[in-house]
C-alpha cells in the first residue's frame, strides 16, 4: 500500500525543485551566492538560540527553505524575537562586513541583503511576522497579538503579491519573483482560525 512520503520528504522535493528551477533561470554562481547567505542565516538563528540556552533539536527543509527545530521553553517572548531576528541580522552584518574588503563581492552582498531583508517583511512564515507576533503577544497577550500578526501578515502578502506581478509583467513575464508570488499568494488564500482580530 503507497503511504504519502513525511513532510520532510515533500519539503526536500519543494526546495530540490526550487534550486533547480533557480540555478536553470539564473546560473550556478546566484544560486552558490543565496546557498551561503542562507548558511549564514542559519548559523545567526543557531547562535542566538544556544546563547540563550535553547537546544535545537532538529532541521528540516521546507520549499522555502530550512525550519529548525528547537525546544523553546526556555525562551521568552523577547529570547524568541532575538532568536528569530538574529538570522537576518546575521545576513546583513555579514553584507557590512563584505562591503568593508577591498573588492567586494557583489554577488554575496546582493544575495544576503535579498535574503535578510525578505525575511524581515512581517509575514507569518518568515522571521519577521513571527518576530511581530512575539512583541505584539507579548505587549497584548497570545490571542489578541497572533490576531494582529495575522492580520499583518495577510496585509503584507497582499501588497508583495501585487507588487511581484506588477514587476513580473513589466519586465516582460520575468519568472523570478515567481517563488516570492507564491509565498504571497499562499499566505493570502490560507486563512487561519486563531488569527482573527
Amino acid at each position: 500500500m503507497w503511504c504519502p512520503p513525511d513532510k520532510g520528504r515533500w519539503g526536500a522535493l519543494g526546495l530540490g525543485l526550487l534550486c533547480a528551477w533557480f540555478i536553470r533561470l539564473c546560473g550556478w554562481e546566484p544560486f552558490l551566492a543565496i546557498a551561503l547567505a542562507a548558511a549564514v542565516h542559519e548559523l545567526g538563528h543557531y547562535l542566538a538560540l544556544r546563547i540563550q540556552g535553547a537546544a535545537v533539536t532538529g532541521l528540516r527543509l521546507s520549499p522555502w527553505g530550512v525550519v529548525m527545530d528547537c525546544r523553546r521553553e526556555r525562551l521568552s517572548y523577547g529570547g524568541e524575537a532575538l532568536a528569530l531576528l538574529a538570522g537576518p541580522a546575521a545576513n546583513l552584518l555579514g553584507c557590512a562586513a563584505l562591503c568593508c574588503l577591498p573588492s567586494p563581492p557583489e554577488a554575496l552582498i546582493g544575495a544576503g541583503l535579498v535574503l535578510g531583508g525578505f525575511n524581515l517583511l512581517p509575514l507569518r512564515k518568515l522571521d519577521g511576522g513571527e518576530a511581530l507576533c512575539c512583541v505584539l503577544s507579548f505587549c497584548l497577550g497570545p490571542e489578541r497579538g497572533e490576531g494582529i500578526a495575522g492580520t499583518v501578515s495577510r496585509l503584507t502578502a497582499v501588497h508583495g503579491a501585487g507588487a511581484c506581478l506588477f514587476v513580473m509583467l513589466r519586465s516582460g513575464g520575468n519568472l523570478i519573483l515567481l517563488p516570492a508570488l507564491l509565498l504571497f499568494l499562499g499566505e493570502c488564500l490560507i486563512r487561519k482560525p486563531d488569527q482573527t482580530l
